[in-house]
């Protein structure tokens, strides 16, 4: 099915008489859309949409803690300080309207922040995986209001896994994933193998090792211990024990 010509530029109705409310504009947004699907894709009163919601929607700065010692400059510290705040405003209205579920994923802290660090830093950016990362504040402050929680790695343990997680997250509006089939599970496992790259070296492959990001990929420097020197680039001299 293809999107309706209506659908394309600015409605008037997603801001008229909008207050600063995110979980409306979602919800109006949502209207707007299902007004577009037929009936016979998706009956009106099973239309649902799904909006990602992250800290930068409310001008956090959640990057990457890369190497030990890396500290948040005292700007980032102020931004982050008024953006809890608004953070917890907005999913408590979310939570509060009848016509909004929300849910927490979280994935663990080290891995969530290797994914980022592969598929964002610049070139010459390196990330030690040996140390240990604290839980992120946002996450953690999410999981006291939503109205449910997820780990994204149980998801993507399996099939079983995956199926746990979206009928989980469909039964919060009232929906299972039996019309979808075995196609919710397959994207699951899609996104896992292609999207985080799942089989590469990673963090999760090598725990103790230090990655460089080049201009031509990621490549490992320590594979066991701290990194000392580079050498060509992608290989580091171990210290003697």
């Amino acid at each position: 099915m293809k999107p309706s010509k209506t659908l394309s530029g600015t409605d008037p109705s997603m801001y008229k008489d909008l207050k600063y409310n995110l979980g409306e504009y979602f919800v109006r947004a949502r209207d707007l859309i299902c007004a577009n699907v037929p009936a016979e894709v998706c009956p009106p009163s099973d239309c649902t949409i799904t909006v990602k919601m992250f800290p930068q929607w409310v001008n956090a700065n959640t990057a990457a803690q890369d190497m030990p010692g890396t500290v948040e400059s005292d700007c980032t510290i102020a931004r982050n300080e008024k953006a809890i705040v608004a953070w917890k405003k907005e999913l408590t209205e979310m939570k509060a309207n009848s016509k909004v579920a929300t849910l927490t994923m979280t994935r663990d802290p080290l891995s969530r922040q290797f994914s980022i660090f592969r598929r964002f830093a610049s070139p010459g950016t390196k990330f030690d995986c040996g140390f240990k990362r604290a839980p992120d504040v946002f996450a953690a402050a999410a999981k006291d209001i939503t109205d449910g929680l997820i780990q994204i790695e149980d998801c993507w343990a399996d099939a079983v896994g995956a199926n746990k997680c979206i009928s989980h997250a469909l039964r919060l509006v009232g929906l299972t994933p039996r019309p979808m089939g075995g196609n919710g599970t397959a994207i699951l496992a899609t996104e896992h193998s292609t999207i985080y790259d799942a089989a590469s070296e990673s963090c999760a492959t090598n725990p103790s090792a230090t990655f460089q990001r080049t201009d031509g990929g990621v490549h490992m420097l320590a594979p066991g211990g701290p990194f000392l020197e580079e050498r060509d680039a992608d290989v580091a001299i171990q210290r003697p024990e």
